[in-house]
């Protein structure tokens, strides 16, 4: 019964790792661990539009900040050479932190 899961999770992993959007498909995007939830939208085989939100909230020694922020990329995608597949894109993010002292953000 080992086995078995350890053979699902090696297939989920590697079919999830090499998931890549078809033109005109929709996916979700996260980073838990920069608390973003986003999606993406294929233009085309090689191009991804994804947009995302930023929710974050910490509290250290009686001060507590929260963030929120949201973001749009476009990425474009080169063909696949020897197994890895590179891109290239640009982004444009804003973010507002509450807190002390209050920040307000714009990247490009």
């Amino acid at each position: 019964m080992k086995k078995f899961f350890v053979v699902a999770a090696v297939l989920l992993v590697s079919s999830i790792s090499f998931a890549q959007l078809s033109a005109g498909k929709i996916g979700v995007t996260t980073d838990l661990g920069g608390g973003q939830l986003g999606g993406a939208y294929a233009l085309s085989e090689n191009m991804r539009l994804d947009g995302g939100l930023v929710f974050n909230s910490s509290s250290f020694a009686g001060t507590s900040v929260s963030t929120f922020g949201l973001g749009v990329n476009i990425k474009l995608y080169n063909p696949i050479v020897e197994n890895v597949s590179y891109f290239y894109g640009g982004g444009l993010s804003f973010t507002s932190s509450s807190g002390t002292p209050s920040t307000t953000n714009l990247g490009v």
